[in-house]
């Protein structure tokens, strides 16, 4: 049957290298602040519509004057960046076009 041969080394423990760390100072961590926005909170779909329509009456104001004027509105500010106008305004016009084709598809049918 099967014979194993085992054979017993024994271990060798070298001399250390380096000397062991000593313990770190516990981390002092700041207290926690909730986010903020810098006042700006998240627009509704109403919001958006209301920027939209805005842009449509006044088409040769450029996005940062748009921006501005939502800020300092009378009726409440909404808060957003020129950034965030341009992303959204690229959206709703490939929504608008998208839009178009389906109808012009289903027309011709």
């Amino acid at each position: 049957i099967n014979n194993f041969i085992v054979i017993l080394v024994p271990m060798v423990h070298s001399p250390k290298k380096c000397q062991p760390r000593p313990n770190p100072a516990p981390y002092k961590r700041k207290p926690k602040t909730p986010h903020q926005k810098d006042g700006r909170k998240n627009l509704t779909l109403t919001d958006w519509l209301v920027v939209f329509a805005y842009i449509d009456e006044h088409p040769d104001l450029p996005q940062d004057h748009i921006v501005q004027h939502f800020k300092t509105r009378k009726e409440g500010m909404l808060g957003f960046t020129q950034a965030t106008l341009e992303r959204r305004y690229r959206r709703e016009e490939l929504q608008n076009a998208k839009q178009a084709t389906l109808d012009q598809f289903w027309n011709i049918k």
